[in-house]
């Protein structure tokens, strides 16, 4: 069995509270839809209906730097096989996730379909789609204040690891005074900062959604370089965390000096 790629297809929409749960499992269909389509369209090389999508003729409307030629390509290579028609299926699964401005509202759906070749056409033989496990914002708000507080103590432990493992390749942080860090440059100076202690306050954690959080809080560095009574400074921050292959990691940081 040949499983393709998960195909993700991500919806914003603003949901009024009424008929916010019908209209999330609708617009998700339509959505699993979609990607059924676009897969068979490129099984079956339907030119047709490729044509009417890159134009903006179908009720999903293509971004200008959409990725035809990959997707197309990782579809041909999917296809190249000795294998006879009764020997082989492909599946393509993923998740749809509605993001609304009320986190609460937010849904996501998981949806596999599985494809034939029968008669020269790759067809449908198996299609499913269902609500993702809801995960308790409370457990995602105690799973985040710890690992905020880990990453505090690294900064006093110099704890390169604990950066290395919290901190996302993607990662980009603005400091109090305009600067921009990327991961490297971020990692290098808390790991070289002679901190005794930090504490943190004000702590509150937002979901944007099932895997995206923002962390706001101030934290106070005492001891810096070696002053071992006074309190060097406080940051009030905001960190944007996100959860990719089953594990938080902080995207981005900004920084604010309080006096």
């Amino acid at each position: 069995m040949i499983k393709a790629a998960g195909l993700l297809a991500l919806a914003l929409f603003t949901l009024g509270p009424v008929s916010a749960q019908r209209s999330v499992e609708r617009i998700a269909g339509e959505m699993r839809g979609f990607e059924r389509e676009w897969l068979t369209a490129y099984l079956n090389e339907d030119r047709g209906w490729l044509s009417r999508f890159s134009t903006g003729k179908l009720n999903v409307m293509p971004t200008p730097d959409i990725a035809f030629e990959s997707r197309g390509g990782a579809v041909s290579e999917l296809k190249k096989t000795d294998l006879r028609a009764n020997e082989m299926k492909v599946r393509i699964s993923g998740t749809i996730s509605l993001l609304t401005n009320d986190a609460k509202l937010n849904r996501s759906f998981f949806f596999l379909d599985t494809f034939n070749k029968i008669n020269g056409k790759w067809k449908v033989i198996a299609s499913s789609i269902s609500p993702t496990p809801a995960i308790g914002a409370r457990q995602v708000q105690k799973e985040l204040l710890i690992l905020e507080s880990e990453l505090a103590q690294a900064v006093v432990k110099n704890d390169l690891s604990t950066f290395e493992s919290l901190i996302a390749t993607e990662f980009v942080s603005t400091s109090f005074d305009g600067r921009i860090e990327d991961r490297r440059q971020w990692i290098v100076s808390r790991s070289t900062q002679r901190v005794k202690s930090t504490v943190l306050r004000e702590m509150k954690v937002n979901l944007a959604a099932d895997n995206v959080a923002v962390v706001t809080g101030i934290m106070t560095y005492a001891g810096l370089n070696g002053n071992e009574n006074g309190v060097s400074y406080s940051d009030r921050f905001t960190h944007t965390w996100a959860k990719t292959g089953g594990r938080w990691q902080c995207v981005a940081a900004q920084f604010t000096r309080v006096k």
